[in-house]
């Protein structure tokens, strides 16, 4: 493979795939001795492509272990060397099949590689597997004899495509069609016939959808009708056909409006104002014919309103000085290029380009800074004439709608102030020009995540309620409505809060949610879709409630916002905007058991949590099981843990920070987490699952079998709670999957900030916070224990730090790790004590040799799939 030539690829095909299962890729990899990537996350990258047994492509909005990609279907990176001449690697990741996945195709793509490199012996190989589970299709929706039905906005003169594909579980011909309706401004059904359909008594006008085969593509190209501002799709089967359609699938809106015409906002302005037979041409009248100002003002926001919660807010200047991202001030120049970096911070970089901070400009309303704040935000465009969905520091999704609410709050005070006109037609023409790559950006489907598309279609809301009279506010509004109700079913349908990714992301998506409905109150026609996020978001809300521990905080599970009080914002939103959500019955009472419940597993989520409170003293614990993700968030069996009020055990934690080198990337690595890892085989995407369940007397423990470690080991780890959570045991056990093979592995435990750590004895260490202590005792029941040690802040060159924690922005912060190593051969099971004194400690020792215990600890394994 050639050297950052992002046109050399090499294929490989795999026929006969295992669809439905875990599976390991591996292949060899010989870097060249002159490579210079190392520590790069992203130095070559994979492409998967799942398609069924002709060859067709499977339209998924996720794959469990996979990103979506931009020029493969679903893609993985591949980090550098891990060492400076480390010339021979073993690649290994893994993810879920589809259900439906016949072939994979593998795409192995030249990136970031400085020089050649070679790849060799690809296999595809089945990992140990979960129970079996009812397959149901990521974000489907069944099809039946009543239509479902959609809204799309059109724009006169303008035509819509709808691109999408059907799963037939019997494939038959026309067993499934999709119903118009056109509709004017006043919502009234136009007349029939409409060009391109078929009509029927009692349906009305259709067009047959494509059900011959059990994968589907189909093309609703659409010709509205003169006088049309809307149309209604009713997707329909044919009697009880077990027909799915995948969502979200692609809507592209023509809107009349060239591309050139972005470059100059007056004449961007003008098309829009020909599009609505305006007759206003200057900046006055432009925006006299498209600016309701009590609308503007009035508008509800949805990013401003959580920035608190934001990684270092979205920034102040004071005293000519930016406070960005957690990072010192930094003076900020009279002119700007908008290349700036100072800090080589990618959070860093986002925040700038969100221009969040050009809100704290203008204080009091003084004329001048406000006109400042205004001319840097006109200046960004001009230094960014043409948006990029690539370009993730300036056009990520939530950066975008963050700058979009930016945008319209400077459009809101300038013209209270009476800036010139030609100022704050500059700022609409720039919101117009965002909102239509928002818009364009959901239509294409080019927004991978659920959570992404959701802060993208939160921006169009916002757009479509500031702005009503802007004749693409319409289509606007629906293309936001649909992709709000889509990403809320992927995102907290029952089985998928939040089994995949970190707590705290879906938390930021149930506070985006919330925020949502006071945008959606402000625009017509939006109950229905506010009654069917309630129970969702009711269900999500008792989750992140079950998840918090006594001081209201998240675990740092996965990528994490560290520091943030989640409860108080929790409440705050409920109290403005989820009146409705807290009205539903159901929600109320899961609310209720799941605040009062002092244990809550979640076999779904992959989540367990306790809680213990005895007067000013508390006690909580939280542990990760489910699916890891494609960040490389090696945590499943990580947990957390505090008593006395001290979180004496933690996670490193993390935020989602790009760029080589830059604060946070290491925090996605396996020995940043309190797990349990084989030397030499570096963990992989997969899941874990609850094996067993046992009480005990004054104690409970669950036991979870996991497949991130490969094709090589079968792995359980056992977890023991005191009923008073005075103590905790959490012991590993592992066991090659060939017979006879030598296991080492090393264990971590990461204390909490400001927590000591100190060797007492060969395997007894103490965690010291004030007067406070904590006994550490480790223990090997098979193997022998190897070597126990703590490590604070060692830096041992990219990929090899020890003894940090994330901080609030991503940055690293010495902490104390406890490190132990264990060896035997086939298998191994050790793992640690940790009680807050001795008689916890006795009590731990006793549960430990309770037979009911030992035999589900040893108990076999699920054979391979």
């Amino acid at each position: 493979m050639e050297a950052r030539n992002r046109r050399a690829r090499v294929q490989f095909s795999f026929g006969g795939v295992p669809a439905d299962r875990w599976c390991e890729l591996s292949f060899a990899l010989t870097w060249a001795d002159n490579e210079k990537t190392g520590g790069i996350p992203d130095a070559i990258r994979l492409g998967f492509d799942f398609q069924t047994g002709d060859g067709v492509s499977l339209d998924l909005p996720a794959v469990a272990g996979l990103m979506r990609g931009r020029i493969d279907p679903f893609s993985i990176d591949v980090a550098g060397p891990a060492a400076p001449g480390g010339k021979f690697a073993q690649v290994r990741v893994a993810f879920r099949l589809p259900a439906d996945a016949e072939r994979v195709e593998l795409t192995v793509r030249s990136w970031r590689n400085t020089a050649p490199f070679e790849i060799a012996t690809p296999r595809l190989r089945p990992l140990p597997q979960p129970p079996a589970e009812a397959e149901v299709l990521p974000a489907s929706q069944l099809l039946d004899s009543e239509p479902q039905w959609e809204t799309w906005g059109v724009v006169p003169g303008g035509g819509l495509t709808v691109r999408g594909q059907l799963f037939c579980a019997a494939p038959a011909p026309d067993m499934a069609f999709a119903r118009i309706v056109y509709r004017d401004a006043q919502g009234r059904a136009l007349p029939r016939p409409y060009a391109g359909t078929l009509e029927a008594e009692g349906v009305g006008a259709f067009i047959m959808l494509p059900t011959d085969r059990r994968v589907r593509r189909f093309t609703l190209r659409l010709d509205p009708p003169a006088g049309a501002s809307t149309v209604d799709i009713g997707f329909q089967a044919r009697g009880r056909s077990d027909i799915r359609r995948i969502l979200p699938y692609e809507v592209s809106l023509d809107d009349g409006l060239p591309a050139a015409t972005e470059d100059d906002g007056l004449v961007l302005l003008g098309r829009l104002a020909e599009l609505s037979a305006a007759s206003a041409s200057d900046s006055r009248g432009l925006l006299a014919a498209f600016v309701d100002e009590t609308a503007l003002s009035a508008a509800p926001f949805v990013q401003t309103d959580l920035a608190g919660w934001l990684a270092g807010g979205l920034g102040t200047v004071a005293d000519g000085r930016l406070r960005l991202a957690g990072h010192e001030d930094w003076p900020l120049p009279e002119m700007l290029d908008w290349q700036e970096d100072p800090f080589g911070c990618g959070l860093w970089r986002a925040r700038y380009h969100a221009l969040g901070w050009l809100l704290s400009l203008p204080e009091d309303g003084e004329r001048k800074s406000l006109a400042r704040a205004v001319a840097l935000a006109l200046s960004w465009q001009a230094a960014t004439p043409r948006a990029d969905v690539d370009d993730e520091d300036r056009y990520g999704a939530r950066t975008t709608a963050i700058r979009l609410e930016v945008l319209l709050q400077l459009l809101a005070r300038a013209l209270k102030a009476g800036l010139p006109a030609g100022k704050s037609a500059g700022l609409l023409a720039e919101i117009v020009r965002h909102a239509r790559f928002v818009a364009e950006a959901l239509g294409d489907n080019l927004i991978g995540e659920a959570r992404e598309r959701l802060h993208a279609a939160a921006a169009l809301a916002v757009v479509a309620a500031a702005l009503p009279r802007l004749p693409l506010a319409g289509p606007w509004r629906c293309m936001a409505l649909n992709h709000i109700d889509w990403s809320m079913i992927q995102l907290f349908a029952e089985p998928a809060m939040p089994s995949v990714g970190s707590s705290h992301l879906h938390f930021e998506a149930l506070a985006v949610g919330l925020a949502l409905q006071g945008v959606l109150a402000a625009l017509p026609d939006t109950e229905g879709l506010r009654r069917r996020m309630a129970l969702p978001l009711g269900r999500a809300i008792a989750t992140a409630v079950a998840l918090t521990d006594p001081d209201g905080c998240l675990a740092p599970f996965g990528e994490t916002a560290g520091g943030a009080e989640h409860l108080p914002i929790l409440r705050d939103l409920i109290a403005r905007c989820g009146r409705d959500v807290m009205a539903e019955p159901a929600v109320a009472e899961m609310l209720a058991a799941r605040a009062s419940a002092p244990r809550v597993l979640d076999r779904q989520a992959g989540l367990v949590t306790a809680r213990h409170r005895n007067g000013h003293d508390w006690a909580y614990f939280a542990a990760r099981f489910g699916a890891s993700d494609a960040k490389g968030h090696e945590d499943c069996g990580s947990f957390v843990y505090a008593a006395k009020g001290i979180r004496w055990i933690s996670d490193p934690g993390g935020i989602d920070v790009r760029g080589d080198g830059a604060p946070g990337s290491y925090f996605r690595s396996a020995a940043a987490h309190n797990i349990l890892r084989p030397l030499g085989a570096a963990g992989v995407s997969g899941c874990g699952w609850l094996a067993a369940e046992v009480a005990l007397e004054g104690a409970s423990a669950f036991l979870v079998d996991s497949n991130v470690h490969g094709t090589f080991h079968y792995h359980r780890r056992l977890f023991l709670l005191l009923d008073d959570l005075s103590g905790i045991a959490v012991f590993d056990r592992l066991t090659g999957i060939e017979p006879g093979v030598d296991i080492a592995a090393e264990g971590f435990l990461h204390l909490g900030p400001g927590v000591a750590g100190v060797l007492v004895a060969a395997n007894v260490g103490l965690a010291l916070a004030g007067n406070s202590r904590l006994q550490i005792v480790l223990q090997a029941r098979k193997g022998a224990l190897n070597g126990v040690s703590f490590i604070c802040g060692q830096e041992a060159g990219p990929g090899g730090e020890q003894g940090f924690l994330s901080g609030a922005c991503g940055e690293k912060e010495p902490a104390n790790v406890l490190r132990y190593s264990v060896s035997g051969k086939s298998e191994v099971t050790a793992g640690v004590l940790i009680a807050t004194g001795d008689a916890a400690r006795r009590r731990l020792a006793e549960c430990l040799g309770d037979p009911r215990l030992t035999m589900q600890l040893e108990m076999p394994f699920g054979a391979m799939a």
